[in-house]
């Protein structure tokens, strides 16, 4: 058709693509996997001369990405912010795809400039493709590098020279080097430029000028991994073993959320390679095939959104840029016409349908609701507000819903800052690294995942099942840890017995402890807790808040459990005391094991004067398990209830389970209620509640008849 071939088609559709990527950019710019932090945190070390370690003085590869990393450490070296540094990093990574996809496809399938946007406006629609260019990986510049290394063997062996050899090279040692299965498109990827030349066998001789000085380099590397980690491949393929190949790895690109837009897309786009091969151009069509090959190998990935199969999304973009070039040239005005518009159709459908979501869940995290497995989440209003929010350095909405001790898994974080008086530096946390520990708290961890943990690395159980032996259980808590969260290892620290005497099993039972905290150590004191969040807030990068992969703040959590623990501890105060004051109302009490000394009267705050707080004083008579957590209803003059203040005794900066017998402990709780309220007007009632409901409340005269203490209101004036 003559329109792709006007001038100022391809500008107009530039303009869309850049429109297109610019959205997906505000709505996941915040959002960023724990995987960087892993990398980041190598970096790090790197740069203050510990080496390439995630703890200083072991040497594991835990890191997949060494590329990434070292260009993390540049940025590290510079004085940039390591997350926003990385932030960037994915960006030009994106632009470089971009600009390697339009190379490639104009100088090797030798499209019109209208026809080589095509794959950009594909991927710049592509949700998959947005989502992974800003989480904080290598992704985006593994793709990149793809393209740009398919475009630098087509270059070479169209003009031979100096230049186009040192920039393949280059380029090849660059991808080489990006992830770890990278070496298998080094290699069919050349194969497969290969054979589009008359004489593959002169030009694979040709080449040898290039390739004889990549492999000398590539094996010296491997070499240095060898004798600097004692293995010839990354730690993460202990970690993370193949299943074997199995077609059902495939099943996320047919299946589990797919739809049949997308299936057509991928299925459309792979006949177009296969005939682009018929026509000897066979690279496009060897990175689907390679791309294929390698997630039918390797171990399910767990993350959402295709990522390990976006070089087919890729490549099939590629296709359907060639493709639709051939339907626009078919003799026949009427079948050029038709297929031309319902390829157009198709493409328009699939890429408004992969714009408008969000993430696909995973195997291992889909959802399940009443009419089934949910595979898909779109985009919506509120979590663009939230992401403008983020970016915009604005605790999100969904933030200040959130009660204290229950923010989501940024809480293993919050255990270890709040564990032990000892110094971070020197303390151990045993868990999985998801709530970005390593980055925000400069603690030492033994991972559970074993990415970074020699002692699983040399376990034989954990290398054939990825369970924990006794001898490792034994290795872990001799380092004296404190603050654990054994994730899949539960049922195997349960088996540890009097090891764990030492441990306060926080949550879940004894047999299968999901969080364990050192029993005998002192707890930090209350400068000390707001030293740690301070530096873990420094730590969060300083132009918007970052969260998780599916959207959540981190960076607000944490400022907000910042913001509530200076309001806690405001002036140090203690949070134990030797005697209660006087004219306690609502006591004396027993509630279980717990025994409620009484209540000051509820407080109205200067600033603001909406705010209010009460203070209350309970101890137990001898060492308890359980952890209840404290309701506080607020009721007006005529009975509204119009606040509630539930939250954690001590909102967990002094568990119940390490209070000494008759110690008294002071809890203390502010709340907001409305400016109208007037605090002699109001009804408080206070109790306890624990995964079995509401405390009992003794003796009977104290409590109201619902398992609640009524505490007196404040007095006049």
């Amino acid at each position: 058709m003559p329109h792709l071939a006007r001038p100022r088609l391809a500008p107009a559709l530039l303009a869309l693509a850049a429109l297109a990527t610019l959205a997906h950019l505000v709505y996941y710019a915040p959002r960023t996997v724990d995987d960087m932090y892993i990398s980041l945190r190598y970096a790090e070390h790197l740069t203050q001369g510990h080496g390439l370690v995630y703890n200083p003085g072991e040497r594991v590869e835990g890191f997949s990405n060494p590329l990434w990393v070292l260009l993390q450490a540049l940025g590290l070296t510079l004085g940039a912010d390591g997350v926003t540094f990385t932030k960037g990093l994915g960006l030009v990574s994106m632009a470089g795809l971009f600009a390697a996809c339009f190379a490639y496809a104009r100088r090797a399938l030798r499209l019109t400039p209208a026809l080589a946007v095509v794959p950009l406006l594909l991927l710049a629609a592509n949700s998959y493709v947005a989502f992974w260019a800003l989480q904080g990986l290598e992704t985006p510049s593994f793709l990149a590098l793809l393209v740009a290394y398919a475009w630098a063997l087509h270059a070479w062996f169209d003009a031979p020279s100096r230049r186009s050899g040192l920039v393949l090279g280059a380029l090849t040692l660059a991808l080489a080097t990006t992830r770890p299965e990278a070496p298998l498109y080094v290699l069919t990827l050349a194969l497969a430029a290969l054979l589009e030349r008359p004489q593959p066998l002169a030009r694979l001789r040709q080449t040898l000028p290039v390739a004889l000085p990549v492999a000398a380099v590539a094996a010296g590397l491997l070499l240095a991994r060898r004798l600097y980690y004692g293995a010839w491949f990354p730690h993460t393929f202990a970690a993370k073993p193949g299943d074997g190949t199995s077609l059902s790895n495939l099943d996320p690109l047919v299946s589990q959320g797919a739809g049949p837009l997308e299936v057509a897309f991928l299925a459309l786009g792979l006949a177009f390679l296969v005939a682009l091969a018929a026509r000897r151009r066979f690279v496009p069509l060897a990175l689907a095939l390679t791309n294929l090959f390698f997630v039918a190998t390797a171990h399910v990935d767990w993350m959402p959104n295709q990522r390990h199969a976006l070089p087919l999304w890729v490549a099939a973009s590629l296709g359907w840029g060639w493709g639709v070039g051939r339907l626009a040239g078919l003799p026949h005005r009427a079948a050029r016409v038709a297929s031309v518009a319902a390829a157009l159709v198709l493409l328009a459908a699939t890429s408004v349908q992969l714009a408008r979501l969000d993430a696909r869940y995973s195997i291992y995290d889909h959802r399940t609701h009443g009419r089934g497995v949910e595979w898909r989440r779109p985009k919506t209003i509120q979590r663009l507000a939230d992401a403008w929010d983020s970016l915009r350095g604005v605790p999100p909405q969904h933030v200040a819903a959130m009660r204290q001790g229950r923010m989501g898994m940024v809480e293993d974080l919050f255990d270890l800052l709040e564990a032990s008086a000892d110094p971070l530096e020197d303390s151990w946390y045993v868990g999985r690294d998801i709530g970005r520990i390593g980055w925000l708290a400069p603690a030492r961890v033994f991972d559970t995942l074993g990415l970074f943990t020699p002692a699983a690395a040399a376990d034989s159980t954990w290398r054939q099942s990825h369970r924990a032996s006794d001898a490792l259980i034994a290795v872990a808590l001799a380092r004296r840890p404190v603050a654990l969260h054994p994730y899949e290892w539960a049922a195997d620290f349960g088996r540890a017995g009097s090891a764990l005497a030492p441990y306060l099993v926080t949550q879940g039972p004894r047999s299968a402890p999901r969080r364990l905290l050192l029993r005998d150590t002192a707890p930090p004191t209350p400068e000390q807790v707001l030293a740690r969040y301070r530096r873990a807030a420094d730590r969060l990068p300083s132009a918007f808040l970052v969260a998780t992969l599916y959207g959540e703040s981190v960076g607000g959590a944490v400022l907000s459990r910042l913001a509530h623990l200076e309001r806690l501890l405001d002036g140090a105060r203690p949070l134990t005391v030797p005697a209660a004051p006087p004219a306690l109302s609502g006591g004396p009490a027993r509630l279980g094991p717990f025994a409620l000394h009484g209540c000051e009267p509820l407080t109205q705050l200067a600033d603001p004067p909406t705010r209010y707080e009460l203070t209350c004083y309970w101890s137990v008579d001898r060492p308890t398990n359980e952890a209840p957590d404290v309701f506080v209803h607020v009721h007006d003059a005529r009975g509204r209830r119009v606040a509630l203040a539930d939250h954690p005794l001590t909102h967990g900066l002094h568990p119940p389970q390490r209070w000494r017998p008759r110690e008294l402990v002071r809890d203390t709780v502010r709340f907001d209620l409305p400016a109208t309220a007037r605090a002699d007007a109001l009804q408080v009632y206070l109790g306890l509640f624990g995964p079995k409901g509401r405390l009992p409340v003794s003796p009977p005269a104290l409590t109201d008849g619902h398992h609640r203490v009524p505490l007196r209101p404040a007095p006049a004036g």
